[in-house]
Parts: structure tokens; C-alpha cells; sequence
């Protein structure tokens, strides 16, 4: 494990802020100074003070403990939605790959169609014919996400199908699941993974745009993109509103962003820019 860190250097340090975020995430209800949920008309609308390091939005709900306890919302509906669209797409382009004709050709089609939408365009409409909460958000990211991942795949599977173990494998009398199981998917997966972790910050800032133009979380749920959308109107007389959860989102997505760089060089060599 010393040598580990000591040979990736960049990949343990930034590893070690996503494990930082992460456990915030998961104790965020107890680590939050103030009830997120509970207002206090009162002191509605206050600067940030010792009593409130952020200061309070217009319920007097205190904005620190609301950006503590959304980073839990935020990371799970990330996490969720970028499992959910890598799985989808795998499985879809695992077959599309390994069988191709009329299998492929079907697919692939679908992909085409979903691909030719604009992404966050098409996850706006579909979430705001459902209606905004987080569960349609994550519906709608998850519908329009999985078939860049289908199409990856896809590539990665012909290209090891060409091989010569593959070919060994088909002789041998191996079945079609197992060789997908125990042959293919072993060697796509690190550039699935490396993918996924790529996406997750891109996830946080579309679940972030969608609860900011209204078809995400809902009130009172402290998320960062909604939290963002309340303040925007008090921006002149209250703009801690708006720069701490903009603050939030920047440090939380640079994060995941440069951690899945350093990932990428361990796991797709290949790819290293350095």
C-alpha cells in the first residue's frame, strides 16, 4: 500500500479528498450544526455570523447545514444514476458486440435515436412530463445517459471478439454467457469504469441544472442545484445565498473530475498525457 501511494502520488491525494466528500456525505445528518429542515422566520435572510457560518436563507433555515446535508442527496443521486447508465449500457453493448446482425442492428438503432437528442434537452422534457423530485431525475438522466456507454462498449466487445482466446474459447464449447462473463467483460471494464468515474461530475452538474430550472429535487429538499435556484432572486440582497452553494458544487465536482484523471492514467496507461 506505501508503494502504491508513493508511485501514484496525484491518484491517493485526490482519493483521499473523494473519501473526504464521501464520508461527509454519510454522516452529513449528524454533522450538520443546525436543523437543515427548520425555520426560523426571525432570522430570515441573515449574513453569515458565528452563529451562522453561511448565513440563513429566507426561512431562516441555516445554509451551512443545508449544503452539509445535501452533499449526501447530491453524491447518491450521482452515484446512482452513473451506476445505473454504465450497467445499462454494458449489458446493451455487450450484446450488440458479441452477437451482432439483426441483434446489433436493433440496438444500435436505439442508440442512434436516443444519441441524436440533445441530452440534457431531452432529460428536461422527460422530467417535466413525470414532474420534478429526485427519483424522475434520476429516471430522466438514466434514459438519455446509457447509450454513449452502449455504444462504447459495443466497440470494446468486437474489438476482443476478433481474438485468438475468444476464438479458443467458442471451440472449447463454452456458452455465450459465460465467455461474455468471464472473457469479455474483464477486458472492457477498467475503460467502463474510467468512463463512469469521468461522468460523475457531469452528473452532479446536470442533477444540479435540472432542481435549478425546476424539474429536479423540490422544496424543501436541500439540494445544491435548487438551493442555487431559491437564492438566485435575493442575489443583491443576500448573495451568500448563491455563492455557497455555487461554492459547493465548483470544489465537490473539481474533485470527482480531477480524481477520475488520475484514475484514468492507472487504469488506461495508454491515455496518460503526461
Amino acid at each position: 500500500m506505501k508503494e502504491f501511494i508513493r508511485t501514484h502520488k496525484t491518484f491517493s491525494f485526490y482519493t483521499s479528498l473523494v473519501l473526504l466528500v464521501v464520508l461527509v456525505a454519510i454522516f452529513s445528518p449528524f454533522l450538520t450544526p443546525n436543523d437543515p429542515f427548520a425555520s426560523d422566520l426571525a432570522n430570515a435572510l441573515k449574513a453569515p455570523s458565528e452563529a451562522h457560518w453561511f448565513g440563513t436563507d429566507k426561512l431562516g433555515r441555516d445554509v451551512l447545514s443545508r449544503i452539509i446535508y445535501g452533499t449526501g442527496l447530491s453524491l447518491f443521486m450521482g452515484f446512482t444514476i452513473v451506476f445505473l447508465v454504465a450497467s445499462i449500457g454494458t449489458v446493451v453493448g455487450s450484446l450488440a458486440g458479441y452477437f451482432g446482425g439483426k441483434v446489433e442492428m436493433v440496438l444500435m438503432r436505439i442508440c442512434d435515436i436516443m444519441i441524436s437528442f440533445p441530452g440534457i434537452i431531452l432529460a428536461i422534457a422527460i422530467a417535466g412530463i413525470m414532474g420534478g423530485s429526485v427519483g424522475n431525475t434520476i429516471l430522466a438522466l438514466t434514459i438519455v445517459g446509457w447509450a454513449k456507454y452502449a455504444r462504447l462498449v459495443r466497440s470494446l466487445v468486437i474489438k476482443v471478439r476478433q481474438e485468438d482466446y475468444i476464438a479458443a474459447a467458442i471451440m472449447s464449447g463454452g456458452t455465450s454467457a459465460v465467455i461474455l462473463r468471464r472473457h469479455v467483460l474483464p477486458n472492457i471494464m477498467p475503460l467502463v469504469v474510467v468512463t463512469a468515474s469521468m461522468d460523475l461530475g457531469v452528473m452532479m452538474l446536470e442533477i444540479a441544472g435540472l432542481s435549478f430550472l425546476g424539474f429536479g429535487a423540490q422544496a424543501p429538499t436541500p439540494e445544491w442545484g435548487l438551493m442555487l435556484n431559491e437564492g438566485r432572486q435575493y442575489l443583491q440582497l443576500a448573495p451568500w445565498l448563491m455563492i455557497f452553494p455555487g461554492a459547493a458544487i465548483l470544489i465537490v465536482v473539481s474533485i470527482f473530475n480531477l480524481w477520475s484523471d488520475s484514475l484514468r492514467d492507472i487504469l488506461d496507461p495508454r491515455q496518460n498525457r503526461g
